[in-house]
C-alpha cells in the first residue's frame, strides 16, 4: 500500500536543508491532499471495494478530513514516511473513535 502512496508523492519544497538536498529518500517526499484521495481510491479499487457516490463522499467528508487534519505538515500535505500510518488510521476511523462497519454502511466487494 505504501507503494501506491509513493507513486503519488512529490519531492517536497524547499523548506528544510533535506529538501534542498538531491537526495529522492521517502522523507524528502510528501503527498498532496489531491494525491492523498486518489491514492486511497486506489487501495479501495485493488481491495475491491465497491462504494456508492454517497459512501464515497460520506468517506472523504467525515472520515478522510478527520484524519487528514492530524497527519498534514505546515505544508498542508503528508509526509510519505506516514502514509502507512495514515491509511490505517483512516480504514481504522480512529478520527470517529469507531471503525467503519462495512456492511452497516454498505460497503461491500465486488462480486
Amino acid at each position: 500500500m505504501e507503494s501506491v502512496f509513493e507513486s503519488y508523492s512529490i519531492k517536497a519544497q524547499a523548506s528544510n536543508a533535506l529538501a534542498e538536498s538531491n537526495v529522492e529518500a521517502p522523507e524528502n517526499r510528501v503527498v498532496t491532499k489531491g494525491n492523498a484521495i486518489l491514492a486511497y481510491e486506489d487501495i479501495l479499487k485493488m481491495w475491491k471495494i465497491d462504494l456508492t457516490l454517497q459512501q464515497e463522499k460520506r468517506f472523504k467528508d467525515e472520515y478522510f478530513k478527520t484524519i487528514w487534519s492530524k497527519f498534514q505538515n505546515e505544508d498542508n500535505c503528508l509526509d510519505l514516511l506516514n502514509s502507512y500510518r495514515f491509511l490505517q488510521e483512516l480504514m481504522q476511523n480512529k478520527g470517529q473513535g469507531k471503525p467503519v462497519d462495512s456492511d452497516k454502511a454498505g460497503i461491500g466487494a465486488k462480486k
